[in-house]
């Protein structure tokens, strides 16, 4: 395109660039756009390799928000790519949070020398056998009937979302159970 020569583009310019998937639009957003994203990523205790992970995210979603027949800008398109970077950053600490501890391990049954793996499963049975009876149910259809929450819902009279949030509680309990077994078993 001939106007990439400018020093700047028109915010409209860049959006129809997108919308035609024009490669010189790419790197003009990857010129002019990536260490702003680079910047917040890495001030937000990302890494490099993060922030090019969320920089292409960030750019398939304003490619998937410029193809939507309705889309209207009405901020300047770095304002918006910068908000659609921060969210997704956000979204990924939080379920990096979610599915870690604070040491950087992965929540759930402590790693730990002194216990193998058939311990660390007999645990988890003990635990499931003292939930109660809707735990114990939900756990079992869907981690070893493979059933969907829709599936199970469907069999329960509940709702998909009831049965996420009911999920998250007892996988808390049971996660809970087996730490203070293996603890226990520990001293």
């Amino acid at each position: 395109m001939r106007f990439l020569n400018a020093k700047k583009l028109q915010d409209s310019q860049l959006l129809e660039g997108l919308k035609k998937e024009d490669p010189a639009i790419f790197s003009y957003f990857y010129k002019n756009y990536y260490r702003m994203i680079e910047k917040l990523i890495t001030s937000k205790g990302g890494l490099p390799a993060d922030a090019e992970d969320v920089f292409q995210d960030a750019l398939i979603i304003l490619l998937a928000k410029s193809r939507q027949p309705n889309f209207k800008l009405t901020a300047k398109l770095s304002t918006l790519f910068y908000a659609i970077a921060r969210n997704k950053w956000t979204n990924i600490q939080y379920h990096r949070k979610k599915f870690t501890g604070l040491n950087g391990q992965e929540e759930g049954i402590a790693e730990s020398p002194l216990i193998d793996e058939d311990e660390r499963l007999e645990s988890v049975k003990k635990a499931i056998l003292q939930l109660g009876n809707g735990c114990k149910n939900l756990i079992t259809q869907y981690f070893y009937q493979q059933l969907s929450y829709a599936e199970i819902g469907l069999l329960n009279d509940n709702s998909p979302n009831y049965l996420k949030v009911k999920m998250h509680r007892c996988m808390t309990k049971l996660r809970t159970m087996v730490f203070l077994t293996t603890e226990n078993n520990q001293v």
